[in-house]
């Protein structure tokens, strides 16, 4: 069974790769049809936008001009004297606000009085008997403007009517500054990127204006496209008062060949994905045997540092770190042998000087000098050193090059001599008296033959001898023989470091044989 799955392994990996690429190439296609609608969106939310603040400010200089009226009005000023400053107010008006077709004054009864520019008087009387009624009674229900839908004019031109009642005093409306305006060059401007999208603007179901002239009244475009072009149509409303135009927007031939270059130059990607997968599979190969390698390696560094800190930090010796004339690392031992309680009573703290007697200070300052220099690798010195309460003692020191945070520093270790110098003192005191020894035992051979000889002749003396008082001289020079011979045994067993064996005497016996 494994070896069957062995032999289809290949297979089954050639249509996972071709399942992988099928979704890829079809998530790719959704994801840029997508970001088609979403960019169509965005340009009709834009010109929906720039369309609605057109017709706004355009309903806010008629208001402005309402206003004006009104306040001469409210002086006391007669309307029938007003024509002249009305066209003169008016002027800037349209000439400062593209569209404007004409400016009007008209009566309570709806009869335009007056109207700017006056050589389009006959076309605005012309237009007067299709101006809605509603729009006026709804200006003066609301006091406030009132718009009337898109009215097609004699030539064909969709135009809107923005009234604005003025009142007096009373609040009694006294007539409504009307502003005519044409409605397709606002819709134009408000579509700034032609390039990328078609678009038509309908009022209930009917074109008013349309980018493609072939596109049937109210209906969606059709092409080859049509089922992208459907997916990616989007259609907003724009509704100021009584005026409510539908915007409807698609993607233009040039857009969707854009975003199919796009989606075709994905082809490569895909194509290339399984090779940048063995790519990346053997990176990643040769990153996680890096990575072992580094892990191990790190392992036996952090292994290494624990047994030197270990060693370091039970180390019967004083352990040390200088640089820049201070230490900045002294182990547990150090601390001991100078008498401080913790490490961080030295660290970046003190120097070499600071526990150096005055007298070897210059020594401390040749020496690491030497080495920082690199007359010497390693050297070790003697000198006095100072406690923390004041005490000098004996220590000796070793001191090595080394580089620490990338920089000369210097490494070591110290003694405290204090002991070696004690024993030393006793190697010297046992050297003298086994010196001593070795003289004593000469002497006492020497002196031994000595008594042999005297002791022998007074032997000899002494047994030739009659006279009894002379025999008694011969005995006390056998018994002083004796005790000499004594004495040389004694020399003799200190001269050998063997254990001498003292033994009771008697004094008083001793003291009568001194008197005969």
């Amino acid at each position: 069974m494994t070896k069957y799955l062995n032999r289809l392994l290949p297979l089954l990996v050639l249509l996972f790769t071709a399942l992988l690429l099928m979704l890829l190439c079809y998530s790719g296609k959704k994801h840029n049809d997508e970001m088609l609608k979403r960019h169509v969106l965005s340009l009709l939310e834009g010109s929906r936008v720039r369309l609605t603040e057109s017709i706004k400010t355009r309903v806010l200089a008629i208001e402005a001009l309402s206003e004006h009226l009104q306040g001469h009005i409210w002086k006391g000023d007669p309307i029938e004297e007003m024509k002249e400053m009305f066209i003169m107010i008016s002027d800037p008006v349209y000439r400062t606000f593209k569209g404007f077709q004409s400016i009007n004054w008209v009566n309570r009864d709806g009869t335009i009085e007056w109207t700017y520019p006056l050589k389009g008087e006959e076309l605005v009387k012309a237009m007067a008997g299709n101006y809605s009624q509603e729009a006026m009674l709804k200006a003066e229900k609301y006091r406030s403007f009132s718009i009337t839908p898109v009215i097609e004019t004699a030539g064909n031109k969709p135009v809107v009517s923005v009234y604005y009642p003025v009142v007096d005093k009373k609040g009694e409306i006294r007539g409504y500054v009307d502003g005519v305006f044409e409605i397709n060059s606002l819709i134009e401007a408000s579509v700034t990127d032609r390039l990328d999208v078609d678009f038509m603007v309908m009022q209930d179901g009917k074109v008013l204006f349309s980018s493609r002239s072939e596109t049937p009244e109210g209906r969606w475009p059709g092409n080859h496209n049509s089922s992208l072009i459907s997916s990616s149509m989007a259609e907003d409303v724009v509704g100021i008062s009584g005026l409510s135009l539908t915007f409807r927007m698609w993607p233009t031939e040039r857009l969707i060949r854009l975003y199919r270059v796009t989606h075709r130059s994905q082809w490569p990607i895909l194509i290339g994905l399984p090779f940048m997968a063995l790519a990346l599979s053997y990176a990643v190969y040769i990153l996680q045997r890096h990575y072992v390698e580094l892990k191990t390696k790190d392992r036996a560094l952090r292994e290494s540092e624990i047994k030197f800190r270990s060693l370091v930090e039970h180390s019967l010796a004083g352990v040390y770190l200088i640089q820049d004339g201070l230490f900045r690392y002294v182990n547990p031992r150090f601390c001991e042998v100078f008498g401080y309680n913790s490490p961080e009573e030295i660290i970046d703290k003190k120097g070499p000087l600071d526990i150096t007697r005055s007298s070897d200070w210059p020594v401390v300052e040749e020496n690491p000098g030497r080495r920082y220099e690199g007359e010497v690798e390693s050297i070790n010195y003697v000198l006095k050193a100072v406690k923390a309460n004041g005490e000098v003692f004996d220590i000796e020191v070793y001191g090595a090059n080394t580089l620490f945070n990338g920089r000369p520093a210097v490494i070591g270790m110290l003694l405290d001599i204090a002991e070696k110098k004690r024993l030393e003192e006793q190697l010297r005191q046992s050297q003298k008296l086994e010196s001593i020894g070795l003289l004593a035992g000469g002497i006492a051979h020497d002196f031994n033959n000595i008594l042999m000889a005297i002791t022998g002749y007074a032997s000899l003396l002494n047994m030739k001898l009659k006279d009894a008082s002379l025999r008694n001289h011969v005995d006390q020079i056998l018994k002083a023989s004796d005790r000499a011979a004594n004495l040389t045994h004694g020399l003799l067993a200190f001269s050998r470091r063997q254990l001498l064996q003292p033994q009771p005497v008697y004094f008083g016996k001793i003291i009568r044989d001194f008197e005969k």
